[in-house]
């Protein structure tokens, strides 16, 4: 991924998803799941935050995350 790409994932469309397949030697698949993984974290990460600012308890455990907060609704989403 170039930095602009890291930046703003909306720059990195399937041309470059398969650029980056390529590169890394796994499949556009793979690359799609790795993305879906890491908006999910931004996307918790950021809730836990407002968790936190609210003072509610936090999750402890993935599954608390996923009853409290929601599970992945990205289509390309899958737990490996």
């Amino acid at each position: 991924m170039t930095p602009e790409e890291r930046q703003d994932l909306a720059l990195f469309g399937p041309a470059e998803r398969q650029r980056t397949a390529e590169q890394v030697g796994c499949t556009v698949g793979q690359v799609d799941d790795c993305i879906a993984k890491y908006r999910w974290m931004q996307h918790m990460t950021a809730r836990m935050a407002q968790l936190k600012k609210e003072g509610k308890p936090l999750p402890t455990s993935i599954d608390e995350v996923e009853q409290k907060l929601g599970a992945p609704a990205d289509p390309y989403f899958s737990v490996t």
